[in-house]
C-alpha cells in the first residue's frame, strides 16, 4: 500500500499477488462502491488485474487546501 501527494491530488494505490480478478465475473459491491465514492469526490479510480498475476487499485482525489499543520480540533 502506498499514499502520496502528487499533483494536487491524494493517490492511493493498493497491490497485490494474488490470482487477479475474474474479467468474466461482474464487478462486486465493494470495488462499485469505492468507484461511486471516489467519483462523487470529482476522483479517479484505476484498477490492473490479470489471472495469477496479482491486481493494482490505485485511487486519485483532487486536494485544494493542503496544510502540513497538525490539526486542533
Amino acid at each position: 500500500m502506498e499514499l502520496k501527494l502528487a499533483d494536487r491530488a491524494a493517490v492511493l494505490r493498493v497491490s497485490d499477488d494474488g490470482v487477479g480478478l475474474d474479467p468474466l465475473r461482474p464487478e462486486g459491491i465493494g470495488l462499485t462502491s469505492i468507484r461511486e465514492e471516489v467519483l462523487a469526490l470529482d476522483g479517479r479510480v484505476a484498477i490492473t488485474s490479470a489471472p495469477s498475476k496479482g491486481t493494482v487499485i490505485e485511487v486519485s482525489i483532487p486536494v485544494t487546501n493542503i496544510s502540513l499543520a497538525p490539526r486542533l480540533d
